[in-house]
């Protein structure tokens, strides 16, 4: 059976129902009707969508920190419910700041002895999907920024303020990783490794602060200048997600050249302290390097590639 889109105004687009489905299901003027999205397929149907909660039991005792991993990666797989056992009072605080800080949508609703009961109680709704992740994006982009600032100023405050701003970071990719793994759109599970590497960015620049807040080094001029094109390179990264070019992606690759070698030239000279700071740039610059594969895998699956489709010689 086909039918034709009829479009309204600029960003509607309307199909028909066949009027025998319509007559058989009762469907009503006003009525809501479930559409669910599967890859290249629309499913429309009458009946209330009672899904079973995804729930399960998982026992962190002896993890310590490494529970909060755990718990995330059972929030990113899309569960419901989650019973949580635990040893002592610090693996209890754990798994009560991964809910809180990093895990939206979930609650704590009970707790025991040695277990606690972490519910959904508000669902990850796909539509907010982009602008989370822009604010995502932002997020490394003011990280960047604020740890280049950092480094010529000396502020100690300010590269603690860049620590803290990971948290919000780790926050958004979960969410992300959640609404990724539960939808099924055209291009969106290419987009898990996207998220994945701008969450490590987000770890590097947390990396360089905490290193410099520990020490009194001296940043020095060429450090400082290679930090500055990383921090370019972020934004640049951001110019390309949400407004992908032919031209933007080759000003990414002339970018990256150009960090490369000036990475390897003050390699050679640069301090022990200097070292672990230059290998964290690098960390970035490789991070944003790896995203250009599944970003355009995402926008050949959408048909969104105008400036790298051929087109027919006549």
């Amino acid at each position: 059976m086909k039918r034709k889109v009829i479009q309204i105004a600029n960003s509607t687009q309307l199909v028909s129902l066949p009027r025998s489905w319509a007559l058989q299901h009762g469907v009503k003027k006003g009525q809501e009707l479930n559409v669910d999205i599967q890859d290249s397929s629309l499913i429309i149907s009458t009946a209330s969508r009672e899904s079973t909660p995804k729930t399960a039991s998982i026992d962190v005792s002896g993890f310590h920190n490494r529970s909060m991993r755990i718990i995330g990666a059972f929030y990113r797989a899309g569960y419901d419910e989650l019973k949580v056992y635990f040893n002592n009072y610090q693996e209890l605080q754990f798994i009560q700041n991964v809910v809180r800080e990093g895990c939206i949508g979930y609650e704590l609703i009970d707790q025991g002895k040695n277990f606690v009961r972490i519910k959904k109680v508000s669902d990850a709704i796909d539509e907010e999907f982009d602008h989370v992740f822009r604010r995502l994006v932002m997020y490394i982009i003011t990280m960047g920024r604020e740890t280049y600032a950092a480094m010529q100023s000396h502020d100690k405050d300010q590269l603690r303020f860049v620590i803290d701003m990971d948290r919000g970071v780790n926050k958004f990719t979960d969410f992300c990783g959640r609404i990724i793994t539960m939808t099924s759109k055209p291009g969106q599970h290419t987009l898990y490794h996207v998220v994945m590497e701008v969450e490590k960015i987000g770890d590097s620049f947390k990396h360089i602060c905490q290193h410099l807040a520990a020490t009194d080094l001296e940043v020095s001029k060429q450090l400082l200048t290679i930090t500055k094109k990383v921090s370019l390179f972020v934004e640049h990264l951001h110019d390309l997600l949400f407004k992908f070019s032919k031209e933007r992606i080759t000003a990414l690759y002339t970018l990256k050249n150009d960090i490369d070698e000036s990475l390897d030239a003050y390699m050679a000279t640069c301090t022990r302290q200097e070292a672990q700071i230059m290998f964290a740039l690098r960390n970035i610059a490789e991070s944003i390097d790896s995203i250009d594969m599944p970003l355009i895998i995402t926008q050949a699956l959408r048909g969104d590639l105008p400036d790298l489709m051929a087109k027919k010689k006549s």
